[in-house]
């Protein structure tokens, strides 16, 4: 298992390794640049005035919890997304 950090420019580039076997590679990659975070940052208001606003209408529904592990999981894959580089990142995303 391998993690590498790289700086390029005002790029931030992560990649974790899994496993190498002979020729079979397989790594987890992600890219931090400004146009990940402008879209990440606009994906977490977005899900947090959802959340806050289903606060007040949700609350007594028997499917509250449900309904915010989805909301949750979902945002976790956008932004899976969204940082992924890589056909395997965005195939888990």
């Amino acid at each position: 298992m391998l993690i590498s950090m790289k700086f390029r420019g005002y790029k931030f580039y992560i990649s974790y390794e899994f496993f190498d076997i002979i020729k079979i590679s397989f790594d987890f990659s992600l890219l931090v640049d400004f146009y990940s975070l402008f879209f990440s940052s606009r994906v977490c208001f977005i899900s947090r005035a959802v959340v806050f606003y289903s606060y007040n209408y949700m609350y007594e529904d028997g499917y509250f919890t449900r309904f915010h592990v989805i909301l949750i999981s979902f945002v976790a894959s956008i932004i899976a997304l969204i940082y992924g580089i890589n056909i395997v990142s965005v195939i888990l995303g």
